[in-house]
């Protein structure tokens, strides 16, 4: 599988065992469940939605997207 896949199938899990999903976050954000599911697969960047995701696992947003650099996500 490719990199982006396996992130993507791990936050799915994480989300699932914190008791939320990827349509959850898009619905708190009110954007589309395909916007959530292009940022957790590589194919966007969106702040709004990497910190969504990053503050329902109690993560930083770096800690999930180490690719994206502290410059970029704060």
């Amino acid at each position: 599988m490719l990199p982006n896949k396996v992130r993507h199938l791990k936050l799915k899990h994480e989300l699932e065992l914190a008791g939320k999903s990827l349509a959850t976050i898009s619905g708190q954000l009110g954007v589309s469940h395909s916007a959530v599911y292009a940022v957790t697969t590589g194919r966007s960047r969106s702040h709004r939605i990497s910190q969504a995701i990053a503050e329902a696992l109690d993560h930083k947003i770096s800690e999930i997207w180490p690719e994206y650099g502290e410059t970029e996500v704060q």
